[in-house]
């Protein structure tokens, strides 16, 4: 008789991050609101982003997880920054790679929602907040100057909750 693995629960989750991205003879600030699914794997909890699409977190906790994905979401930042010789192609390849996903992914995250909202999928092992699976997704980026630069506008611990 062979056995089969339970697959790992993957969980859907939905993040907010704010930051600020310096480019070539600009500063901007980035706010965002995307969709992640979750997993825990023997190496450790991954995040796989959903909104926008193209990486992967890896952590041992929730907690780890939400300050590696601050620091991976900085890192793509820099990099479009590094790229774009405007303001408006960094805005323009930002929005970009916000809305890069596939229908896959989607749709596994759709059906992480619906499998926790019918109680089917156990809520992950750390507390997190809800937000409705519903709650509109966002990108905006701020041109500043730097007479308008104020401290509120440093780098926010993105916020993790569990999409319900």
């Amino acid at each position: 008789m062979s056995e089969t693995a339970t697959p790992a629960p993957v969980w859907p989750l939905l993040f907010s991050f704010k930051g600020p991205v310096i480019g070539q003879g600009f500063l901007a600030v980035v706010d965002l609101r995307g969709r992640l699914l979750a997993r825990q794997e023997p190496e450790g909890l991954v995040l796989d982003g959903v909104n926008p699409g193209g990486f992967t977190c890896l952590a041992p906790t929730f907690e780890l997880a939400n300050l590696d994905l601050r620091a991976t979401l900085l890192e793509v930042l820099a990099d479009i920054a590094v790229e774009a010789e405007t303001v408006e192609t960094f805005q323009r390849e930002v929005e970009r790679f916000f809305h890069e996903t596939d229908a896959a992914t989607v749709a596994t995250w759709q059906a992480a929602v619906a499998q926790f909202r019918e109680a089917r999928l156990s809520p992950p092992p750390e507390p997190l907040p809800q937000w409705s699976a519903e709650s509109a997704l966002y990108v905006h980026v701020t041109l500043k100057d730097l007479a308008g630069v104020m401290p509120t506008d440093n780098a926010e611990r993105p916020t993790l909750a569990a999409a319900a």
